[in-house]
């Protein structure tokens, strides 16, 4: 087609998607614009080309913004910018300023700051509408910069003094500093400890470890791996006070946590009960005090890039890892370091992530105990032991595909709805030695795939489809005979119960002061099959669990998240199946 051709019939497109729509309601520009994305890529190009050469009003400018933000043109900030200038006290185009920077743009989270600033421009000039007498024709722009504004800051907790939790004034200043408040707490029952996803690595390594030092004794018997098998019970409690300023945080935190079995201390080789019982496995109880401070801040680089840097030192105080030395405190000094960049392409997303760790554990109090619970005393070198250390390094490549229309960008409230693919790897690098080298090497390789909101035919609720294939390694290179791999096949099933969507940005029902976001019931089942070393682990699992998100309009809104999780785990060649359960709540997280 000629090219004044494809402009005349992007004219005449925009129009005949106008039609029905007012003018005087820059909202309704969003509408058209997801009408307009829904017949394809191309013909939403050809209506940004018609609409570039023409002359426009603020809801044009706000039409054309909208376009580009649903087929990732980088230009859209310019053109809210341009619909600004055109009507400054309209806080409807700030609002939606504000979820292209929270919703769109960012590097796997909002660009804080500038979703931040255009949502407290939209307050104020919200306000200053109602005090001329247009509350009605706002209310509306109202319920939603509410709802946008609390979306923004759920993770954050309880506002103890913040802009948002103040009454709007039209003469009100920029937003200043936050201060947040988050506590949280998590329990159960498991086959390892919370968040330890590599549950058969954990056993096949603690297993081989015996083994190498019961060497003299053959394999270990099929009672005594039996034994390692054991239920961990942990339990934790998360506090963190949050301030933020300009789109930066700084965050200063406290947890408890401890954990009952959490590891398998290896007796005194010459213990006289060691030595009566050779199927003798005992546990320690994990206790673990962690306090630190956190900075991190998103920001844009360029055009379509975007970037996010965290850094986080933490003190930790821990007892019950050392083997021979259960009651051994040691202390640790952790620095971890966290990086995002994320990239537009076209109306689809690239993100890669980084992660880098470095633990120096020093001992602060060694003591023996023997498989008898009797005291021995510490080696005379116990004093005069040096540091440990251990290094993490990972990354995660993501390609999100975003289709246009109501599957992608065209939800509201969490628009990036659609199909993923992801691939990475973890190194942890670990020396256990504290007076000689004792190298352990673990490498996870994954990837992946999950649809999001998938809509099934017959099925009224959409659903999350996601499978993940996993190599998990454990190389010792001072003893190749405790190396070990597996291979573990997971996926998931979640049924959206409440979807988070059923109301667009518009606020939940209220029920005695709270509001439903969310409630989703996930399927997860997994599968772990030994490739090298000791083959007794193998194992299967399935569960369900229940999360559910829920909200005041207090203060500016308190979110708070809750999960349940039961889990039936079943080791084959051992022939042992285990009933797991985990609970959790949250205010922020």
């Amino acid at each position: 087609m000629p090219k004044a051709n494809r402009v005349a019939a992007a004219v005449a497109l925009w129009a005949a998607i106008g039609l029905g729509q007012t003018r005087d309601n820059v909202l309704d520009a969003r509408t058209m614009a997801v009408k307009t994305a829904s017949r394809g890529l191309s013909e939403a190009r050809v209506v940004i080309a018609g609409l570039l050469k023409q002359h426009r009003s603020a809801f044009d400018d706000t039409y054309l913004a909208d376009l580009m933000k649903l087929t990732g043109d980088p230009r859209a900030g310019q053109h809210y910018e341009d619909a600004i200038q055109t009507d400054p006290d309209d806080p409807r185009i700030e609002l939606l300023f504000g979820e292209y920077m929270r919703n769109f743009r960012g590097p796997l989270q909002p660009l804080f700051g500038e979703a931040e600033r255009h949502f407290s421009k939209a307050s104020r000039k919200l306000a200053c509408a109602i005090a001329e007498g247009k509350k009605a024709e706002y209310v509306e722009a109202g319920n939603q910069l509410t709802r946008s504004i609390m979306a923004l800051y759920e993770t954050d907790g309880f506002p103890i003094y913040s802009w948002a939790a103040k009454k709007a004034a039209c003469d009100s200043r920029s937003t200043g500093v936050s201060l947040f408040l988050s506590t949280g707490v998590r329990g159960g029952e498991g086959i390892t400890d919370l968040d330890v996803d590599s549950d058969v690595r954990a056993l096949t390594a603690a297993a081989a470890y015996s083994q190498s030092l019961r060497v003299n004794f053959g394999p270990l018997s099929t009672d005594l791996l039996r034994a390692f098998l054991r239920t961990v019970t942990p339990f934790e409690n998360r506090n963190r006070l949050r301030t933020r300023y300009k789109g930066a945080r700084l965050d200063l935190f406290f947890n408890d946590h401890t954990a009952g079995n959490a590891a398998i201390t290896n007796p005194i080789l010459k213990d006289p009960t060691f030595l009566a019982n050779r199927d003798l496995v005992l546990y320690n109880a994990l206790r673990l005090n962690e306090f630190g401070v956190s900075v991190e801040r998103p920001f844009h680089l360029f055009r379509a890039v975007d970037a996010d840097l965290s850094v986080t030192y933490s003190k930790i105080h821990r007892t019950g890892l050392v083997d021979y030395f259960p009651d051994a405190l040691e202390d640790i000094n952790q620095v971890a370091v966290k990086g995002v960049v994320s990239r537009f392409v076209g109306p689809d997303k690239i993100n890669a992530d980084f992660t880098f760790v470095n633990q120096n554990i020093r001992p602060a109090s060694l003591s023996f105990v023997s498989p008898d619970q009797t005291n021995l005393q510490a080696p005379p070198q116990a004093t005069s032991f040096g540091s440990r250390g251990r290094q993490i390094y990972g990354g995660t490549f993501r390609y999100q595909i975003y289709r246009l229309g109501s599957g992608g960008y065209g939800r509201f409230f969490q628009g990036t709805r659609g199909l993923e693919f992801y691939a990475g790897t973890i190194h942890d690098h670990e020396n256990f030695g504290y007076t000689a080298p004792a190298i352990v090497n673990q490498q996870d390789y994954f990837a992946g795939a999950t649809l999001h909101a998938l809509r099934i035919h017959g099925l009224r609720k959409l659903v999350d489809l996601s499978i993940q294939p996993t190599w998990f390694t454990f190389l010792v290179p001072s003893d190749a005979l405790r190396n070990n791999r597996q291979y573990r096949t997971a996926a998931y099933g979640m049924l959206r119960l409440v979807d988070e969507e059923r109301n667009g940005l518009d606020l939940p029902p209220d029920w005695h002061g709270l509001r439903l976001g969310f409630v989703h019931l996930t399927v997860p089942v997994q599968s772990d099959i030994p490739q090298l070393g000791i083959s007794a682990f193998a194992n299967q699992k399935v569960g369900a669990e229940l999360s559910a998100k829920w909200f005041t309009t207090d203060r500016g809104g308190i979110t708070f998240l809750g999960s349940a999780r039961y889990d039936v785990q079943r080791f084959t060649t051992l022939n042992r199946t285990f009933s797991l359960f985990t609970l959790g709540v949250g205010m922020g997280f």
